[in-house]
């Protein structure tokens, strides 16, 4: 298995993957597939596995590191290195995205004082008023991955003090993935409807685990019979998550429709198998030649990899883009054609706009990362950090 040089370029055309999961997700709603009646709602209504994808990529990579030093007995990355690089990744192009969009669609409570601290402050999804934010629904994911920056290195010096190896690792992934199952149950048990008792770390936490027990299997080279199997033919990887994502979308009783009777069983049923999927569509990405197999061929397409190196904008703007396409009289064209052309326009557009984000913005700002060094262990983190 190809799990040491540190560089797992494929995980690139993977977080494109989980962008354009998402795109469509969305997108589908304005092109009509949301509507009782369609055929395709129940599967386009389950690409929100994408920000699934996105939590898992993120633990691995940014937990590798903290692993490898600790497998390897060396000294830790330091904090301070990885807490500036966090935040030039992430908060810049964030801020500069929120400006953009509450001009662009006239959203004025993102600038008011008392709401401008949770909205640019990654809390906006801890306030009833601000849980909701109009101008970019999708920025919960945002404030969701900050808290697990938060979190990482904490868990990563708890877990410096614990003696053992994998083992070790893997037993301390297994419990923070209990915490996010016992944190459900007891949402349950309370009956808290609020939606941001949906929308917070503990709620997602088993998913981060799953991406650090990955980060921990890769340092130590190990798997067993089991990943072999997935390195040396990654389409079963992908067969499996396709049957998941088959029986996610017709066979847990759930229809697609915002009003679906979501029942407790329901969800975690939802909720599990979202982690299996992105877990088998992780696998060819991080274990095996990246060189062998159709799946990895694909994965090594050059546009993939691109749209995977701006993903992080298109994900900031794709909403804004779908929803103004509808304002601005779209909606006749594709229904005088296809709704189909919702999906490539509405992508075209997004990458469009993350292009000058990148290239212009968000690459200049990360240079500066130079300016906190970080230890030589760091080196395994992949060169395209991850954003959800």
């Amino acid at each position: 298995m190809n799990v040491r040089t540190g560089r797992f370029r494929l995980l690139d055309s993977m977080r494109a993957l989980a962008f354009m999961c998402v795109l469509v997700a969305h997108a589908s709603f304005a092109a009509g597939f949301a509507a009782d009646g369609s055929t395709m709602r129940p599967f386009f209504a389950r690409l929100d596995i994408g920000v699934r994808i996105f939590f898992l990529i993120s633990a691995f990579l940014l937990y590798r590191p903290f692993v490898a030093a600790r497998l390897e007995h060396k000294d830790p990355p330091l904090v301070r290195a990885y807490a500036w690089r966090r935040f030039l990744r992430i908060a810049p192009a964030y801020w500069l995205a929120l400006c953009v969009i509450g001009i662009w669609v006239g959203a004025p409570e993102v600038f008011t004082v008392e709401h401008a601290p949770l909205y640019f402050g990654f809390a906006h999804i801890y306030d009833s008023a601000t849980v909701n934010l109009r101008a970019m629904p999708q920025a919960w994911s945002l404030a969701v991955e900050v808290s697990f920056y938060v979190f990482l290195p904490l868990y990563a010096a708890l877990m410096r003090r614990i003696s053992g190896g994998l083992r070790s690792e893997l037993v301390g992934a297994a419990v923070v993935f209990g915490v996010g199952l016992v944190y459900k149950l007891w949402v349950f048990a309370v009956g808290w409807t609020d939606v941001r008792f949906r929308l917070v770390l503990p709620e997602y936490i088993d998913y981060f685990a799953i991406g650090m027990a990955l980060a921990a299997v890769s340092v130590a080279g190990a798997g067993g019979r089991l990943l072999d199997l997935f390195a040396r033919r990654p389409w079963i990887a992908w067969l499996a998550a396709l049957l998941a994502f088959l029986l996610v979308s017709k066979g847990i009783g759930l229809t697609g429709s915002v009003h679906d009777n979501v029942t407790e069983a329901r969800y975690l049923a939802l909720h599990y198998l979202y982690a299996f999927i992105a877990l088998g569509l992780l696998l060819p990405a991080i274990f095996g030649d990246p060189e062998r197999g159709l799946i990895r061929r694909l994965l090594a397409w050059r546009p993939l990899l691109w749209i995977g190196l701006v993903s992080y904008g298109a994900y900031l703007y794709h909403f804004v883009v779908i929803e103004q396409l509808a304002d601005e009289g779209f909606r006749p064209i594709a229904a005088d054609t296809t709704p189909y052309l919702w999906f490539p326009v509405a992508l075209a557009g997004s990458l469009a706009i993350a292009a000058v984000s990148w290239y212009c913005f968000e690459r200049p700002i990360l240079s500066l990362k130079r300016r906190v060094p970080r230890r030589p262990v760091e080196r395994g983190e992949a060169k395209l950090e991850p954003a959800p």
